[in-house]
């Protein structure tokens, strides 16, 4: 049960992370 909230917390960074780089993605896509 210890381990769950590790997991959870490992995706939420993934998860952060792949939003950061798509939403930069589509930020320098708008500026150009």
């Amino acid at each position: 049960m210890v381990e769950k909230p590790l997991k959870v917390k490992e995706n939420q960074k993934a998860y952060f992370s792949i939003m950061k780089k798509s939403a930069m993605k589509i930020s320098v896509a708008s500026v150009k």
